[in-house]
């Protein structure tokens, strides 16, 4: 199962500690995703874990997905005028990042009973998470949006001065928060710069990780705020 947690502890017969380093470049291919996310190519019933140390969260209703991350296997690559994608959770392109089909994409929400406490928890009770990096892309939804608009909703395509912003925000033990800036669209001195292919963001800024979190800002209130997220690349260490 793909949602399974694993927890570490340490044992009591052994007086030195001993710590276990690994680093991994995790995708989201779990073996049973084609189960997952069958019939709708997403899934967010649960949490996600990632390289048995990392987990990622959300919150979730009968209604549908309140915030947080969902394994997805959608794509959709069309940039064109008229073209409306309404599944907000598709990402822009062919799929994950190097062609693979699956990826998380990470909703976000100012409502905080709408978010899970955090978005991501290093599950080790004993140990350190170091985030190296993770490669970041828009929506579907988000790069026509930004070129044409969404004229069925009476939404604008971005004009000089309109961004939309994503923060990632870490926390160590010792409650210190970090974060790292990546601007996902902006329209400034007549052009419009955006991700839309996968992006490799480095995180090393972020420091030792305990908790993850995400904020998205922009100067308008009509954007959907999601992102897609793939291949993050970490090192842990952790007591057994």
């Amino acid at each position: 199962m793909a949602a399974a947690a694993l927890l570490f502890t340490s044992c009591s017969k052994n007086p030195s500690p001993s710590y276990y380093t690994s680093q991994a470049l995790f995708g989201f291919e779990f073996t049973d995703a084609d189960d997952l996310t069958e019939g709708d190519g997403y899934y967010y019933d649960t949490y996600f874990v990632c390289a048995n140390v990392f987990a990622l969260d959300n919150k979730h209703s009968d209604e549908g997905l309140l915030g947080g991350a969902a394994l997805v296997g959608l794509s959709d690559d069309v940039l064109e005028e008229g073209h409306e994608n309404d599944n907000p959770l598709c990402v822009f392109g062919a799929g994950g990042h190097k062609d693979s089909k699956y990826y998380a994409t990470i909703k976000y929400t100012t409502l905080e009973d709408h978010m899970p406490t955090h978005l991501g928890v290093f599950m080790a009770q004993e140990g350190e998470l170091l985030l190296n990096s993770v490669y970041v892309n828009n929506t579907n939804a988000l790069v026509n949006i930004a070129y044409y608009g969404k004229p069925s909703e009476g939404i604008p395509a971005f004009q000089e001065g309109d961004y939309l912003k994503l923060r990632i925000k870490a926390y160590s033990d010792l409650s210190i928060e970090s974060y790292v800036d990546v601007t996902l669209a902006e329209y400034t001195g007549g052009s419009l710069e955006i991700i839309k292919e996968w992006k490799e963001v480095s995180l090393k800024e972020l420091g030792y990780v305990r908790y993850l979190d995400v904020e998205m800002t922009s100067n308008r209130t009509d954007l959907p705020l999601y992102f897609c997220i793939d291949d993050l690349d970490l090192v842990s260490k952790v007591l057994f």
